[in-house]
């Protein structure tokens, strides 16, 4: 296959969702195994090599980050696994690009629209490419749905949440709701965005609350305005036309071993979509995420330091759960 000889077995660092200079943004391993061999017994995943999956989960849990294995199948298809130091996850969309940037970057794929396949169903991907470059992925991600949560829970979780992340239960004036795709998120909006970056998560408390409301961890998010001149992580080349607006986000993800997720590319969608629920958008939303804590190397409004992730929704308005989600991919280091 394509540029696979000489980098089976060799672990790669990427940063995803960062900044086109390569700031911030979430470190992923990406680990390229060999063919699975059959598995006649069902002892094992029979789509991965038994000894690469323990590869991928010792590495994730000697390094606290997560990894995307990848392993060729039939006909130039591809299938992924993510580890993190708390297990498998259905789904990592930024070890998903780091994944795609690879084998594009490899010579692997062709640079081209790619399916990898995932626990939680085929992925969608499209190369972004400047000066000739590989530089990111766009990702379509399907089945994205809003479920406010009940009157009769919402003061509680709200209470929970505050406690949670170290704000006082006045900040959260706004209905929470379960919302997202494959790893449903609890989505709480609060006015301030400068609060976003002084949240001090309980892990014990988050995972509590992920397992109590059926989610996989709690996304806060404020409304910043415009985005202005800040066109988002994968330049102005992937979005659409228009203005965009900004959010500044965080997610504490529940029961992976992880106290934050810095890059929550398969949630990137949430704020739209509770945004349009609370009707304080107009239109089909774009917002450019600047999600994470508050960084030294932060420049502006957008913070520059963290995170960066541009979503927006499909225009194919048969499918309203369709959204994309493009980010710049840059190799990594885990400082």
């Amino acid at each position: 296959m394509t540029g696979l000889t000489g980098h089976a077995g060799s672990p790669r660092l990427y940063r995803a969702f960062c900044t086109e200079d390569g700031h911030g943004g979430n470190p992923a391993w990406t680990l390229i195994a060999g063919p699975a061999a059959p598995d006649h017994d069902h002892d094992h995943d029979h789509d991965h090599d038994p000894v690469a999956l323990a590869h991928a989960a010792a590495t994730a849990s000697a390094t606290g980050v997560e990894v995307t294995l990848l392993t060729p199948g039939d006909g130039g298809s591809w299938r992924a696994v993510f580890m993190v130091p708390g297990g498998r996850l259905s789904l990592c969309l930024h070890g998903l690009i780091a994944a795609a940037a690879r084998l594009w970057q490899d010579g692997a794929a062709p640079r081209a629209p790619l399916v990898i396949n995932t626990d939680a169903g085929p992925q969608h991907l499209t190369p972004v490419i400047h000066d000739g470059a590989v530089t990111g992925a766009v990702c379509r991600l399907d089945g994205n749905h809003h479920r406010p949560c009940a009157d009769a829970e919402a003061m509680a979780i709200i209470a929970r949440a505050a406690a949670a992340t170290g704000l006082a239960p006045a900040r959260f004036r706004h209905p929470p709701a379960r919302a997202g795709a494959a790893r449903p998120k609890l989505v709480l909006r609060i006015d301030d965005q400068h609060l976003i970056g002084q949240m001090s998560p309980d892990a014990a408390m988050v995972d509590a609350l992920g397992r109590d409301t059926g989610t996989t961890g709690l996304y806060v998010y404020a409304h910043a305005g415009p985005a202005g001149a800040h066109a988002g992580p994968a330049g102005a080349h992937a979005g659409p036309a228009g203005a965009a607006s900004l959010i500044r986000a965080r997610h504490f993800p529940a029961g992976i071993g992880l106290v934050e997720d810095i890059a929550t590319g398969g949630s990137a969608p949430v704020a739209g979509l509770d945004l349009l629920h609370q009707r304080r958008v107009s239109g089909p939303p774009h917002l450019i995420i600047a999600q994470g804590p508050d960084a030294p190397d932060a420049v502006g409004p957008d913070g520059g330091g963290m995170a960066r992730i541009e979503t927006w929704r499909d225009g194919d308005h048969a499918r309203p759960g369709r959204w994309l989600v493009a980010g710049h991919v840059s190799p990594g280091t885990t400082g």
